[in-house]
């Protein structure tokens, strides 16, 4: 699908694991955003020969038995309950795995989170995200959201904020999976989305690479925080 260029210029460039994310410039007509990517079924440790961004099955069973505490919260499968509490079905493994770094470094502060992560070994961070990773990706249903849909495709050239999908890819369900950078956020709860956008936006959280998060949302309003959550945790 085309989606047209911001004005005026943006041009976002970061790196991630030496993987160029995003360079997006407003001279280009439009920009191609591919479908999310698609993980094939494990087949044995086939799996991880037909896609290295797929965890190993080995790795996979690693991190069932090494969860049981993440499960007792974030769900048997990463879809949990609790709207607080983020969905990790189908999450970026090397995501997960930087949220539980910082998490034990305070880059990244919760009252529970930042406890129980000093609990996992560093043997124990890859294993646990790839069994998450390697769930269906999460998902929702409902009416949409036509404010939050204009937002995540074309952004606001008013305020020169830049699309969602350039970066979460279509839907949120994600553009670059080899990437600890940009997570999946399409399906996730309606509550956490809304809680992240503000405490990014007040500097509450500042661990996005480069702090990226925070200079884009330093201009959104509660409105439009309240119609992405809406339109992003559908998806």
């Amino acid at each position: 699908m085309a989606i047209p260029a911001p004005s005026p210029q943006l041009h976002v460039a970061m790196k991630a694991d030496h993987v160029m994310v995003a360079e997006l410039k407003a001279d280009k007509p439009s920009v191609n955003i591919p479908d999310e990517p698609k993980n094939p079924v494990p087949d044995g440790n086939t799996a991880a020969k037909i896609n290295p961004i797929m965890p190993s099955p080995d790795a996979q069973v690693r991190g069932w038995e090494k969860s049981e505490l993440c499960r007792a919260c974030h769900g048997e499968k990463g879809n949990s309950i609790e709207p607080l509490i983020p969905k990790l079905a189908g999450q970026y493994s090397k995501y997960i795995s930087k949220q539980i770094h910082d998490f034990k470094t305070d880059e990244r502060t919760h009252q529970i989170m930042s406890v129980v992560a000093m609990t996992v070994s560093e043997n124990d961070v890859d294993d646990i995200a790839a069994y998450f990773a390697s769930q269906p990706k999460m998902n929702s249903s409902g009416q949409g959201n036509p404010v939050g849909e204009s937002i995540f495709l074309n952004g606001n050239s008013t305020t020169t904020l830049a699309p969602c999908i350039y970066c979460h890819g279509k839907n949120g369900k994600g553009l670059t999976p080899n990437s600890s950078t940009f997570p999946v956020i399409g399906g996730q709860h309606k509550e956490y989305i809304r809680k992240q956008l503000k405490d990014f936006r007040g500097k509450i959280r500042n661990n996005s690479p480069g702090r990226i998060m925070n200079t884009i949302t330093k201009s959104l309003t509660d409105d439009e925080i309240e119609a992405l959550a809406d339109y992003i945790s559908k998806q």
